[in-house]
């Protein structure tokens, strides 16, 4: 048996890789983000490269049906939203099984709003909470719902997205309340609730047509953020009274696939509300199949043969795993909020010492596995990579950023002299700073007498995007017109083969890596040339973001002119 497994990330993508390969399934990879330590599993024999569904859904469409043809999957399986949405829009299409939900369970546990519904009528427990509309204000929120309360997307990816599903957002006063509704463009696409305290606990299901044959739960002991998942989870028995509701929602729908009910309660009365569905692989899979229930077997031959497996025996409930990148933003981030710069890096240094022994052996991690090592080694070193950037960040003077780029100019040179012009400028959206570098290089290069082949593009897969009204306004003042750009996704082919690859911040850097590129290309950094740490994105900032934003960018345009003229100085 064959499957393309959609997704990348270190729980479930390699939950379900390590599984199906343990069962001899044939599995291949299509991943969003290529740098991912889950790739290296040696379960894994194919990485394929699929163009975005929001950059073409045909082509996307296309690129699937093509590899289904080519390699004869006997499934895909869809790790995230991204994937899943898209499939089931387009199974037709597919001469093959699709591990996605059947589609009355897509229509209500993909809405918050009906799943909500749902749940009332059926008689389980909900916070108290409504869609937002256009007439709501802040005070009338607070008034209804108290604070805090939680400002959830309707649905976290609606077809066609880019980029990552939409997260929900914990609101503690009345004035930032207000800002989050000043910014929302349409409010109808997001509900709110109160608050409810307690722990988090999840029975992850799987059911066939509406009959639940699998279940587990978990409770979190810690996580990574207040609105987002677990780093650390441990297996628990089934609470009776939950499943009953849980059961109640399954038949409701018919859910056919696995679904994970996610519930809050409160430790002292035991009193339990829902909070959401995940009609697909959860973060917290790991869990499950190392205490025995194994989802993604099961769920394959679901899919598959049309058929379910007996009832499985019981697991075992105390098994804890933790998720690294998770361990690693719940320090961050305890961390960003104590005081001083010197109390913050006390307290990162206190909890990654902590987390350290842990990390020796690996035993624990989502990412670890005897048969499997590779996956936790590489998943250690980005650790490792991401603390000593974030250190090196805020570390590394303006003299040795100069260095650093005076080095990228010699090479920039080297290659423009023996024939290669082509220059990509990198960023985000390919809407604010890499168009208007492109324009102005183009100008300065042309006044200089240089031959340049520029291009701008962005790493969000998305394009056809206009340039926000400041950057058009701002850049008018540098002698740049902006009013017909539309913005561009980078292309691999072109970015290996350019002289350079120009970004502004770390996050082009980081992107590069989830595309595949960074070993692929010549990378400048701009604001290296001006000794700087990073040329901030301005979107959002104002007119006089734009205008301090293009400044930069133009003092640095013009040491890069400099160091490619006839005669010119790197040094």
């Amino acid at each position: 048996m064959r499957a393309l497994v959609i997704g990348d990330d270190t729980r479930s993508f390699l939950a379900i890789v390590r599984s199906l390969g343990r069962q001899g399934w044939v599995v291949d990879a299509a991943p969003f983000d290529f740098s991912s330590p889950a790739l290296s599993s040696r379960y894994l024999r194919r990485v394929h490269r699929v163009d975005a569904y929001s950059i073409s859904a045909e082509r996307w469409v296309d690129r699937l049906r093509s590899l289904v043809a080519q390699e004869h999957y006997d499934l895909i399986i869809p790790c995230d939203d991204r994937a899943l949405i898209p499939l089931a829009h387009h199974a037709q299409a597919f001469a093959t099984r699709l591990a996605v939900p059947n589609a009355e369970a897509v229509a209500i546990f993909f809405d918050k709003v009906e799943t909500r519904g749902l749940a009332a009528s059926l008689g389980v427990s909900v916070a108290r909470g409504k869609a937002l509309d256009d007439g709501d204000t802040a005070d009338g929120l607070v008034r209804d719902f108290g604070l805090p309360l939680a400002l959830k997307p309707r649905s976290s990816y609606v077809l066609g997205q880019a980029g990552a599903r939409s997260t929900v957002r914990i609101v503690r006063t009345a004035a930032t309340l207000q800002t989050f509704l000043g910014d929302l463009r349409r409010p109808t696409g997001w509900l709110v609730e109160s608050f409810f305290h307690g722990e988090g606990c999840g029975i992850s299901v799987l059911a066939d047509r509406g009959e639940v044959v699998m279940a587990f739960q978990h409770r979190r002991l810690a996580e990574s953020s207040e609105s987002g998942g677990s780093s650390v989870r441990m297996g628990e028995p089934v609470d009776q009274a939950l499943m009953k509701h849980v059961e109640a929602m399954a038949r409701a729908t018919g859910l056919h696939g696995v679904a994970m009910f996610e519930f809050r309660r409160d430790r002292d009365s035991r009193h339990a509300i829902l909070l959401e569905v995940n009609c697909r692989f959860w973060g917290s899979l790991p869990l499950a199949v190392a205490s025995g229930a194994d989802f993604p077997a099961a769920a394959a031959r679901l899919h598959v043969q049309d058929r379910s497996s007996p009832r499985p025996g019981a697991y075992r409930p105390d098994i804890v795993r933790r998720d690294l990148g998770g361990e690693y933003n719940r320090i961050v981030t305890a961390a960003s909020g104590r005081g001083s710069p010197a109390a913050k890096l006390i307290a990162a240094a206190a909890g990654f010492a902590r987390l350290a022994p842990a990390l020796v052996s690996g035993r624990g991690f989502d990412s670890h596995a005897p048969d499997d090592p590779a996956p936790f080694r590489r998943d250690r070193g980005q650790l490792a990579r991401h603390m000593t950037m974030a250190f090196a960040k805020r570390l590394t003077p303006p003299a040795l950023r100069r260095v650093r780029g005076r080095a990228a100019l010699r090479r920039l040179r080297r290659h423009v002299e023996g024939g290669n012009r082509k220059l990509v400028i990198l960023c985000h959206g390919n809407i604010c700073r890499s168009p208007f570098a492109e324009h102005r290089l183009r100008d300065k290069a042309r006044l200089a007498g240089l031959r340049l082949d520029i291009l701008s593009a962005g790493s969000i897969e998305v394009e056809g995007r206009r340039s926000p009204g400041d950057a058009v306004t701002v850049a008018r003042r540098f002698g740049v017109d902006l009013s017909g750009h539309r913005s561009r996704v980078v292309d691999g082919e072109t970015a290996r083969r350019a002289a350079a690859v120009v970004v502004f911040d770390d996050r082009n850097v980081d992107e590069l890596r989830r595309l595949g590129l960074d070993d692929g290309v010549d990378l400048l950094r701009l604001p290296d040339l001006v000794g700087r740490r990073e040329i901030e994105d301005p979107y959002g900032r104002g007119p006089a973001g734009f205008d301090r934003v293009y400044a930069d960018i133009d003092r640095a345009l013009d040491r890069l002119v400099l160091a490619l003229a006839p005669g010119g100085e790197t040094r």
